[in-house]
């Protein structure tokens, strides 16, 4: 009996714990005030995080309302590649729907694994912190079959602007749009 309330214990714990994660992502997406439209944008630029002991940039994205860090990965062949954990949780909170679904997609990994995973279009993804950000519609993404997999920016958004410049040392991403031709 005690291991059952014990059990009970920590799972409505974890809950809880959950819980007030998503309620302070909510409090930091309200947070918001300064978002680009991308048909505003002629050159951006946004601050990324690094770790300590790797040199991975880290980009804050709101996906469909959710924020969460993307590595900015120039291989990825898609807009975003994300895990199936953060998935299945846009799915229960209905921040995705059936619509949104694609297919299924063939993807190759920088090991050069090959692998199948479900193709969706995110509708809106908000790329910068709560100071400085710009906004896209319909976003490719691809969907891991592993729960643990990083979250990755890649082809799909770097594409749709003619220069992307990494500044390491000030921590900043500048994005320059194509020039219009009047």
């Amino acid at each position: 009996m005690k291991k059952v309330i014990f059990l009970l214990l920590i799972h409505s714990s974890f809950f809880s714990q959950s819980s007030l994660i998503d309620s302070y992502n909510s409090e930091l997406v309200k947070n918001y005030k300064n978002i680009t439209n991308f048909s505003d944008i002629s050159k951006i630029s946004v601050k990324f995080n690094s770790s300590i002991n790797s040199n991975v940039a880290y980009l804050p994205c709101v996906v469909n309302g959710v924020l969460d860090y993307f590595i900015f990965d120039s291989g990825c062949d898609v807009g975003l590649y994300l895990n199936k954990k953060i998935f299945l949780e846009m799915i229960e909170n209905k921040k995705i729907f059936y619509e949104d679904y694609v297919g299924d997609g063939e993807s190759i990994t920088a090991d050069g694994k090959s692998n199948i995973s479900k193709i969706i279009i995110i509708d809106e993804v908000i790329i910068g912190n709560y100071e400085n950000s710009f906004k896209l519609k319909n976003v490719l993404a691809s969907v891991s079959n592993s729960d643990d997999s990083f979250l990755l920016l890649g082809q799909d958004i770097i594409k749709r602007f003619s220069s992307v410049t990494i500044d390491n040392k000030n921590e900043k991403i500048t994005f320059i749009k194509w020039e219009e031709n009047i």
